[in-house]
């Protein structure tokens, strides 16, 4: 059986414990979602939990199976929006019939009708 070191800077009652590895032949594969490009949906939790341990960028890497360029891109995320992913700035779904000029005429109909 292989030695595990646990690097973790975690307080010692929250530490994952050491469990025996189980062979990658040997182990399960989980469907991954690839609905709306979360493909990398675990991975990136799994970012995200070892980001929050303090763990450095390179053993991350190593531990998630990702790039560095993924860790750095999860951790500016954080920084700058508070989340793991990019607020979406594009309106999803079909515009609007109803245009600017008919909401204003609308409103001014309204008014007037008061």
């Amino acid at each position: 059986m292989l030695a595990t070191v646990n690097l973790s800077r975690a307080p010692v009652g929250t530490r994952r414990p050491n469990l025996p590895r189980v062979p990658l032949s040997n182990a399960p594969i989980t469907p991954i979602s690839s609905k709306h490009g979360q493909q990398y949906a675990h991975k990136r939790s799994q970012v995200y939990h070892l980001l929050m341990l303090g763990t450095p960028f390179k053993e991350i890497e190593q531990r998630a199976g990702v790039s560095y360029s993924m860790v750095y891109n999860v951790h500016r995320n954080l920084i700058t929006y508070g989340s793991i992913h990019k607020p979406k700035f594009q309106a999803l779904g079909r515009r609007s019939k109803f245009t600017r000029a008919d909401r204003d005429a609308l409103f001014d109909e309204l008014i007037e009708h008061e």
